[in-house]
């Protein structure tokens, strides 16, 4: 077995040498020299004073032969103070994130006494019986196996700079790293590894999630439910964790309370990653490591060396890093088109909004005044002399609103900037968009959308505005132009219909309402939610709901119970191939959903068969008449049941065309959806009902 010589000063708390009962307060300046099995990964990384000929060591030394490897047990760096102590986020340690118990950064107070949890000792365990049996003590076995596992991981160099750390944070910290079960296969590997060897792999302490998630087809819990996501902060790599809920009770409200100490984690990433030790002259420099395997790597990972060592830098501290804030106004631009870094030479680079920077010296003094960004053709101001809130394209939280000032230019801005407006209601058309107008008002042009509208019902479709697809469509409603897609009940039922489709009719001979019909696939729809009230009076009161429009505009809601009862003569619910002649998935789902009534999102569907299907959800009790799904899904009885009274239900939406259910039987639900609420749909649900032709 070969053995090294290092030249180690002794100016840390001598752990290896005292049980777990003592605590070792006293520190020297002498030199001493420590021989030690293997490599250490910290002779490059940490300047080692030079030696001197006497050793001086704690009393458990006395009577050794200086440079003898009895000399390692008293003299190998001191890192741990075993009195457990509280340490939180930016503490002395360099931070402790966890979710435990008692909240956030709390201390271990269960998990002690819990099996199959990953600690110093599990790790140590075979290398120990490997070096015992090759002729050491047990001493001089479990010193040199500490010393080489901190050596392969990296953490030898920070535990000499923070010595007195509790043997729990050590324990806390392999943990994490090695996945949280001894009872894991990758942690297997690890400690027969280290035992054979006495060091590791890059993969065994670089066990990071981004790479097994994609290599891997393994359990690990939740890093959310467990531990938090990353270490610092959503750039630092986050470790695998594998499922011990298997192995042992979890207790505590169903986690481990387990702090993670980021000041030993994140230097055992940084040598993931080749960056070297954080010292004093790399302090507030930034390094980028990438670590890759044969197959796949993590990206490009930013590393900055602070106080605490190696932690995630801030967007501010990337994008000023080495360029001198030396004049007032000078800016750094971002990945974001609307905020760069100032310079203020009163207090160094800040955050702010491109706009407030370009248009520094710029004076706003005339309405739709235009002015270009510098560096970005894609961007342009304009000058307002009326109160306004600023948006950027679209949309801006807590945007700022003021009196006058430059503003983000919207397309109205820049198409008509050299047209004057003279009279109220004058006309200018887009020259981008054929289907655009402005208005004039007030002296100022505005999209004809934000003025008001003549005839109900007209609607004009806008091609080109900077939505989340191809097009809004807006319908002029009480003298007012809004967007298709909002969902409401305010519309008059015939407005739910394609008016380029050519429908047909059936009346109900029960009621005499006339209902719109549609061929579609050689089947012939009823095009609209069935409004049918002809039940006894206790089944209309019981099995029956309606939305504020009183069942005039988007349709009656039924239970399960009088589902089968809904349609006239001749009609019945729709079954499988009538639900699946519809598609299941874009683009052929999109089509059938009515213009009006909502789409989840700010686009107009575009109902191009004139199946008109509204998204009008469920209604859950008279409590709940809206419930989240109206909008979004249009959820109706099927034709298939059983005499248990349990039905199909089909979920037809824009994305999508599914088969859901009602069942008596919730085990039964949960075994035939999984990824559904058995909750969802029960006697108390009500639910739309369209009609097919025999």
């Amino acid at each position: 077995m070969s053995k090294m010589k290092l030249l180690i000063p002794a100016c840390f708390i001598a752990f290896f040498a005292c049980s777990c009962s003592e605590k070792v307060t006293g520190t020297t300046e002498d030199e001493n020299t420590v021989v030690a099995q293997g490599d250490s990964s910290s002779s490059e990384d940490t300047p080692v004073s030079e030696p001197v000929e006497q050793i001086t060591g704690s009393s458990s030394s006395a009577g050794k032969t200086p440079g003898s490897t009895e000399t390692i047990v008293p003299h190998i760096y001191a890192i741990i103070d075993t009195n457990t102590r509280e340490i939180s986020i930016g503490g002395e340690y360099g931070g402790i994130g966890g979710v435990g118990c008692s909240g956030f950064g709390s201390t271990d107070t269960a998990s002690t006494s819990t099996t199959n949890l990953i600690t110093l000792d599990s790790v140590l365990a075979g290398r120990i019986e490997v070096l015992t049996q090759g002729g050491m003590s047990k001493d001089e076995a479990d010193t040199t196996a500490k010393w080489e596992l901190l050596s392969a991981i990296g953490a030898d160099s920070i535990l000499r700079e923070h010595p007195g750390v509790d043997t729990k944070f050590i324990d806390y910290a392999l943990d994490y790293i090695f996945g949280g079960t001894t009872k894991s296969e990758f942690f297997k590997d690890v400690a027969e590894t280290f035992a054979k060897n006495g060091t590791l792999e890059k993969k065994h302490y670089c066990n990071f999630s981004n790479l097994w998630d994609s290599q891997h087809n393994m359990t690990f819990r939740e890093l959310n439910t467990y531990y938090p996501r990353t270490i610092s902060s959503n750039t630092f790599p986050s470790y695998v964790i594998y499922d011990n809920t298997a192995y042992t009770a979890r207790g505590c409200a169903g986690g481990m309370s387990r702090p993670i100490p980021t000041f030993i984690v994140n230097n055992v990433a940084r040598k993931c990653f080749d960056i070297p030790y954080c010292t004093t002259d790399l302090k507030d420099s930034i390094r980028i490591g990438e670590y890759m395997t044969d197959t796949v790597g993590i990206g490009n990972i930013r590393f900055i060396c602070r106080e605490t060592g190696w932690d995630t830098p801030t967007e501010k501290e990337v994008y000023t890093y080495q360029k001198p804030c030396d004049k007032e106004g000078k800016y750094i631009g971002t990945a974001r088109l609307d905020s760069v870094y100032a310079c203020s030479l009163d207090s160094g680079w800040y955050k702010a909004e491109t706009i407030d920077i370009v248009t520094r010296d710029v004076p706003c003094d005339k309405h739709g005044k235009l002015l270009n960004h510098p560096d970005n053709e894609m961007i342009t101001y304009v000058c307002r002399t009326e109160p306004f809130c600023r948006h950027y394209e679209g949309y801006t939280p807590n945007a700022p609103c003021m009196d006058t000032g430059w503003d983000y230019a919207s397309k109205n801005d820049i198409e008509m900037s050299k047209t004057e407006c003279t009279a109220d209601g004058q006309t200018q058309q887009s020259t981008r968009d054929p289907n655009m107008y402005y208005v004039c008002q007030d002296g100022n042009w505005s999209e004809f959308y934000n003025r008001p509208c003549d005839t109900d019902n007209k609607r004009i479709k806008i091609i080109n505005e900077k939505v989340w697809t191809n097009f809004t469509e807006y319908i002029c409603y009480n003298k007012t132009w809004r967007p298709t897609y909002e969902w409401h009940t305010d519309y008059p039922a015939e407005y739910y219909f394609n008016p380029k489709i050519d429908y047909g009719t059936f009346t109900d001979p029960r009621d005499n309402y006339a209902y719109h019909t549609v061929e579609f696939k050689g089947r012939t729809w009823i095009a609209e939610n069935m409004k049918y009230a002809g039940f006894a009076e206790d089944e209309l009161a019981k099995e029956t709901r309606c939305l504020d429009d009183s069942c005039k505009n988007v349709g009656r809601f039924y239970s399960v119970n009088v589902a089968g009862k809904v349609c006239p003569e001749g009609w019945n619910l729709p079954d499988s191939s009538d639900i699946l002649s519809l598609g299941t998935r874009q683009p052929e789902t999109e089509y059938n959903i009515s213009q009006l009534g909502g789409t989840g999102s700010s686009y107009s569907a575009p109902d191009t068969y004139g199946l008109s299907f509204i998204l009008s959800g469920r209604i859950i009790d008279t409590d709940q008449p809206y419930s989240p799904w109206q909008g979004y899904t249009a959820l109706l009885w099927m034709n298939e049941s059983n005499e248990k009274g349990e039905r199909l239900i089909a979920k037809v939406g824009y994305y999508e065309v599914e088969f859901w259910g009602y069942y008596t039987d919730p085990q039964t639900y949960r075994n035939t959806y999984p990824d559904t609420d058995p909750t969802a749909f029960t006697d108390q649900t009500f639910l739309a009902v369209r009609c097919v032709k025999k």
